[in-house]
């Protein structure tokens, strides 16, 4: 199997027709088109099955798709679809040749990392325990589990995403199944409210994107943040908030009063301010209360007296 550039791959997306074989009617959804280490990824639709389509980017991703595909289609469909596409992809880098993608059914579902906060306790230790016997039927480990990678389908069953990094033997995935039993204890709903009516605030988690190490979460109490194991560092304490950026976030209070913090939620600026501009190019801050203004500097100091403009 063949590694194929990013640009190459990203380019067979916008061009399915001319540069895609067995793919080229698949409705593909370009907005979630990435790279990670190994693999460019994007979701896409085809004959009416979700999929991801991956192409391997790096020498080592070869191996790693290899590896998993056996593994996978010796375990008769209980650890998914993973299909080797050979000869997909046409790549002109430095002559022209097919390079080979790799296709998985992605399930149908919420990731867990939504779920942690719509699922009860006691359902989603179900559903982990039946992810675990199954990868200790077939003597395998993920090795790469997370809560973007773990998707929950309606009857609370958790399947696997990104399985290109299964390996044979098992225990690779202790310690993050013993961190994720952490997560539901912590996070879920009790077993008596998942399925009351009057809980549905819980039900409006949106997930954002990982910036700056930091993940905005909102529940039913506010916003805080995650870092990217899932940990909450910082409390859903805000009535809104922005992504962090220069490693520096805008927080509104639910008294509406604005400030800012830090990666580890310290204030930089107290939110006890009206309205706050952050410049991100040198790291001030135009700072309003009432009609009056002052500039502070990246470290919260303030800089200008008070003034009305």
């Amino acid at each position: 199997m063949q590694q194929c550039p990013y640009t190459t791959f990203a380019n067979a997306l916008r061009n399915p027709d001319a540069l895609l074989r067995s793919l080229r009617d698949a409705v593909i959804d370009i907005d979630t088109a990435q790279h990670t280490k190994h693999f460019g990824e994007c979701h896409a639709t085809l004959q009416g099955r979700s999929i991801t389509i991956y192409a391997p980017i790096s020498p080592e991703a070869m191996t790693l798709a290899t590896n998993a595909s056996s593994i996978i289609g010796a375990a008769g469909g209980d650890l998914g679809r993973f299909d080797i596409l050979a000869e997909e992809l046409l790549c002109s880098n430095p002559l022209p040749h097919y390079c080979s993608v790799i296709v998985e059914e992605h399930p149908t579902g919420i990731p867990l990392r939504e779920a942690l906060y719509t699922h009860s306790r006691s359902n989603l230790h179900y559903g982990m325990n039946l992810l675990r016997e199954v990868l200790q039927r077939h003597a395998v480990s993920h090795n790469h589990l997370t809560l973007d990678n773990i998707i929950v389908d309606s009857a609370h069953v958790w399947h696997t995403t990104h399985n290109y990094y299964m390996s044979r033997g098992t225990g690779g995935d202790d310690a993050i199944f013993r961190r994720i039993a952490s997560l539901i204890d912590e996070r879920a709903l009790p077993d008596n409210m998942e399925l009351h009516e009057g809980y549905a605030p819980y039900m409006t988690l949106r997930s954002y994107p990982l910036v700056c190490r930091r993940r905005r979460v909102a529940t039913s109490r506010g916003i805080g943040f995650e870092d990217e194991t899932g940990r909450m560092v910082i409390e859903d304490r805000y009535f809104r908030a922005t992504d962090f950026n220069e490693n520096r976030a805008i927080v509104v209070t639910h008294e509406y009063k604005t400030g800012i913090i830090d990666r580890d939620g310290r204030d930089i600026i107290a939110p006890i301010y009206d309205d706050i501009e952050y410049d991100t190019e040198d790291g001030t801050a135009r700072v309003r209360l009432g009609n009056r203004y002052a500039m502070f500097d990246y470290d919260g100091e303030q800089i200008t007296a008070w003034s009305e403009r």
